[in-house]
Formats: structure tokens, C-alpha cells, sequence
């Protein structure tokens, strides 16, 4: 079996479920409207940045955590942030019950380093870049025919690419915000975004 995760720069992905939810999609949504804060989406007057801002602001404390959903109150939220606890729900197994031992950021990093489950992790940022690197190395001795694969990757059309507004790119954020972002989401930072120029900040 070879195991694999995804995983997507966390400012990215928070614009993301903005938007989803803000349309009135996702359990995220639902989770905050049962608990009466449906508001945090409304962009009238302030507009829509302002509003994305106002709602980052709100799912980034810790003591928030339970109105968010999913158990992530469970874990260790004062660690980790929302988009790196659903990462190590994929990565580790009984995820929730391993977090909730975790101390310090240390411990976090070791659990994930000693019991992650992922043979390889691929960035939705660079999908093809990533899924070539594993055609080309650890996949290589599954696959009937490697070079075929990575043809039929290379013609394969992108789905599902966002088309997040202007306005509402990374690049708006105040830099206060996206600083919280980087602080409360080390890990996956840490792990798969050192790099600035990697990551979907400019994206």
C-alpha cells in the first residue's frame, strides 16, 4: 500500500472556505451558523475583504476551537490551527486522541514525524510538479508503464481551479493576519512551505 495525502498552503485554503462558505456551503458553515455567527461571512458594508479578515480573525483563536467542529477542540488547538489539525485527521492515525497528549510543539512534531502515515504528501499547488516527482521515484516499481503515466498526467486538463477574486487573494490579507496564519499553521509551513517562493502566497 502506498499512502498518500494532500495538502494546500493554509492561507490559501482559509480564503478558500471563506468563499465556500460565504455562498452558504460546507460543514464549516454549518458549524458556525448552529452557534449563531453565521454574521462573520456578511461583507455588507465593510466588503469582502474586510469581512474575510473579520472571519480569519475569529477561526484563528483558540477559544474558538469547539464552534468550529470536527473534534479539533479535542486535539490540542492551542498548537495547532484548524487546516493543520485536518491534515494530521489524514496523516495520523486516532488523530484526535494523539494530539490531545501533545504538550508542546515539539511533541507535535514528533508524532507526526514518528507515526505519519503518508509515503508522500503532494501540494494542490503544484499537483503535477509534485505527482511527476512520484512517477518518476517511489511509484516508478508500481506502475505497469511509468512513462505512459506521466504522459497521460501531462494532457490531463486542471479541475476545479479556483477563481478566487482579486480582491480576496493572499496578497490582501493584512500582514498582521497572515502572520497568525503562518504562527497558528507552523507545521505545515514548517513542513512543506519553508520556502516562501513555494507557497501559494502569490498565487
Amino acid at each position: 500500500m502506498f499512502y498518500l495525502v494532500s495538502v494546500r498552503d493554509p492561507l490559501q485554503q482559509y480564503i478558500s472556505l471563506f468563499r465556500y462558505g460565504a455562498g452558504g456551503h460546507g460543514s464549516l458553515r454549518a458549524f458556525i451558523d448552529a452557534q449563531g455567527q453565521g454574521a462573520l461571512y456578511d461583507s455588507v458594508p465593510h466588503g469582502p475583504v474586510a469581512a474575510l479578515e473579520r472571519w480569519l480573525d475569529f477561526v484563528l483563536r483558540p477559544r474558538h476551537t469547539a464552534i468550529l467542529g470536527e473534534g479539533y477542540h479535542l486535539s490540542c488547538p492551542d498548537l495547532i490551527g484548524f487546516q493543520t489539525f485536518r491534515f494530521l485527521m489524514l496523516a495520523l492515525p486516532d488523530a484526535r486522541a494523539r494530539l490531545a497528549t501533545a504538550e508542546r510543539r515539539l511533541d507535535v512534531r514528533r508524532l507526526y514525524r514518528a507515526e505519519g502515515l503518508p509515503d508522500a504528501v503532494i501540494r494542490t499547488e503544484h499537483l503535477r510538479e509534485d505527482l511527476d516527482a512520484l512517477i518518476d521515484g517511489p511509484l516508478a516499481p508500481r506502475l505497469h508503464d511509468a512513462t505512459a503515466a506521466r504522459h497521460d498526467l501531462r494532457d490531463i486538463a486542471p479541475v476545479n481551479v479556483s477563481r478566487i477574486a482579486p480582491e480576496l487573494r493572499n496578497t490582501a490579507i493584512s500582514p498582521e493576519l497572515a502572520a497568525r496564519v503562518r504562527a497558528r499553521e507552523w507545521l505545515l509551513y514548517e513542513q512543506f512551505y519553508a520556502d516562501p517562493a513555494r507557497s501559494a502566497d502569490n498565487a
